[in-house]
């Protein structure tokens, strides 16, 4: 077990003790994802943080699939700027990304087929997967022979590999034992022959980079090891936000696959009928939140979870449930570029449509998660949202979150409470105004079937017994009271969010959202070592502007830069309307590559602000 004393004993031999950034390159659809699972799986095991980044092709099978893969014993906030290690499985992914690796990296290759591998780095190792992998049987298994190369290199456990390769095979192990038991040629202990393929494959890289290491009379600084402490679990963005609405009550969630988002309904349609719930695969966007709509009507928690596109095609819904004034969820896994774009790539582009896309005006509550734990929390809170205010509520993740993994702590449920949907009085239910003008603007919401509760409800302006009415004051009323409930969300505080990081006392402010969350932070770390002090908000809440917590953060600074991966600076837009007075301090820092930022880059930027 390492002690602090052992990991100081390991740095000043220059030992890198469970602090490592690997990154894996190959061909889509040949296991170069599992291998990087299976060695977060690995790290996890140790009891280290994980914190994972992978850009792949749309396609489902070919192109080169890069995951890059951060451990440590302390908290991980981002996938690392630059990598220690490059195991690549293919010429293409050597040629992508042989030149971003840094020249005192170490490079694992498969010689069958990676060529003309650079010397600028500290060590290059070739190991023949390829060959080794027929040698034990079967050629698929080439990225497995990596696996064990690579836990070598790192100095790891093999056991715990060949757990989790018993683990990961284990459906289809059990299938094939059971075919051998019917045929009468089962042995009693025998692996099933796909466990023991892989299991082989993943001794032989093992025992052919051991080799290697003896033969180059030299050792990979990298170590592996076990510590102490509570076992994380490891979860996508996608799938904390499946755990946090069923957590949240949501018992019908309805939706149309599309990437990145697919992933929740696919957690969603596991755990959902446990809870009493529906899951619905329909036929495309639109009839999913139309049965969210329905759903809700019926006094259910329910959502939906889509990308841009989707979102496009949900926005004449949305106008309905915002006249309806019920509460729904739409949560959307943004994804780079307009109409099909590029959907395997990150990027914050839909924003402005989150925030005012639909006709007339129909008020929403915009919220973005910052990390993957805070995924699980901000759906506690958008059905909240939803339910207190009897609004739409959209959630902006986007598909780096959405896809990530990290290791996490589990959600502590005793903490949530549920907000329940305001019901009229018995009082009420004798003469019920279903969309009563009210001071807050929520008026109380009975579920078909209450007794005196009868009432119309049309996506059709109507007044606050749901009659059908046009008249001009009507619809002014109306509008005003349908807005009001933002106004009296700010004033109640249930939509305060921001976790200042960095030093109140600095001079330069920045103001960003979603998953740059652990980036800027990182940033921030990074400037204030060569002695420069910023202050970081990260707001949770996007839509209304929260002006009461924003503002004196904007007063206090001469400039403050607003980071986010779009063309347009869609946040800052909205922030220098909301704060016109306030609008030249706002500098902006775009990145529209379908790639996240670095902290390198942030702490770049800051650099050359501080000193303009």
């Amino acid at each position: 077990m390492a002690t602090t004393i052992e990991s100081a004993s390991a740095q000043s031999a220059g030992i890198k003790l469970n602090d490592l950034v690997i990154r894996l390159a190959g061909e889509g659809g040949e296991g170069v994802v599992s291998t990087g699972r299976m060695l977060g799986d690995a790290f996890v095991r140790c009891n280290l943080k994980i914190f994972t980044f992978q850009t792949f092709p749309a396609e489902i099978k070919g192109g080169t699939v890069m995951y890059q893969l951060r451990t440590n014993a302390q908290p991980i906030r981002t996938q690392g700027d630059v990598a220690d290690c490059f195991a690549v499985f293919t010429q293409e992914g050597y040629d992508k990304y042989a030149a971003q690796m840094p020249s005192d990296s170490y490079v694992l290759f498969n010689a069958d087929e990676v060529k003309g591998v650079s010397d600028r780095f500290t060590a290059t190792y070739g190991v023949p997967m390829t060959a080794l992998a027929r040698e034990v049987g079967d050629v698929i298994t080439k990225t497995t022979v990596g696996a064990g190369a690579i836990a070598a290199m790192l100095h790891m456990d093999l056991s715990i590999f060949e757990d989790l390769l018993r683990k990961r095979f284990a459906s289809k192990a059990k299938k094939q034992i059971a075919e051998a038991q019917a045929k009468g040629t089962w042995q009693e202990g025998q692996e099933a022959p796909i466990v023991a393929v892989n299991l082989a494959a993943l001794r032989v890289g093992y025992e052919f980079f051991r080799k290697l290491e003896a033969e180059s009379n030299a050792t990979t600084p990298f170590r592996i090891e076990p510590i102490a402490g509570e076992q994380k679990m490891i979860a996508t963005g996608n799938r904390m936000i499946a755990l946090g609405a069923l957590a949240a009550g949501c018992r019908t969630y309805a939706g149309y696959p599309i990437t990145p988002a697919t992933d929740i309904m696919e957690e969603l349609a596991k755990f959902m009928p446990q809870f009493g719930g529906s899951v619905m695969q329909v036929e495309d966007e639109i009839a999913a939140l139309g049965v969210v709509v329905g759903a809700s009507y019926a006094g259910q928690r329910a959502f939906t979870a889509t990308s841009g596109p989707g979102v496009s095609l949900m926005i004449e819904m949305l106008g309905l449930a915002s006249m309806l004034e019920l509460p729904i969820v739409i949560v959307d896994a943004m994804r780079a570029g307009p109409s099909t774009g590029m959907p395997t790539k990150t990027e914050q582009g839909d924003l402005y449509m989150a925030a005012f896309a639909g006709h007339g005006d129909s008020p929403r509550i915009v919220l973005a998660p910052r990390t993957v734990t805070d995924c699980f929390w901000v759906m506690v809170e958008a059905f909240n949202l939803a339910e207190k205010y009897q609004v739409p509520v959209l959630v902006l993740t986007d598909q780096s979150l959405a896809a990530r993994n990290e290791s996490v702590d589990r959600p502590d449920l005793s903490l949530i409470e549920l907000e329940p949907r305001l019901v009229p009085t018995t009082e009420q239910l004798e003469h019920f105004a279903r969309y009563e003008i009210t001071e807050s603007g929520v008026s109380p919401f009975a579920v078909p079937g209450t007794p005196g509760g009868m009432n119309f409800s049309t996506g059709v302006e109507h007044d606050e017994g749901g009659n059908i009415k046009h008249d001009p004051w009507v619809h002014r009323e109306m509008t005003q009271k349908r807005f009001r409930k933002l106004q009296t969300a700010i004033a109640a505080g249930d939509l305060n969010s921001i976790e200042p990081y960095g030093d109140p006392a600095a001079k330069l402010g920045i103001l960003a959202w979603g998953s740059n969350y652990g980036i800027i932070q990182e940033a921030v770390d990074l400037v204030a070592a060569k002695g420069v002090v910023v202050e970081f908000l990260c707001p949770r809440t996007l839509f209304p502007v929260v002006r009461p917590e924003l503002e004196p953060f904007l007063q206090k600074y001469d400039q403050v830069l607003v980071p986010e991966n779009n063309f347009q600076g869609q946040y800052l837009t909205i922030l220098r309307n909301e704060f016109p007075e306030l609008a030249s301090k706002l500098k902006p820092v775009h990145k529209y590559e379908g790639l996240p930022f670095t902290p390198s880059e942030i702490a770049d930027a800051i650099m050359e602000a501080v000193q303009a």
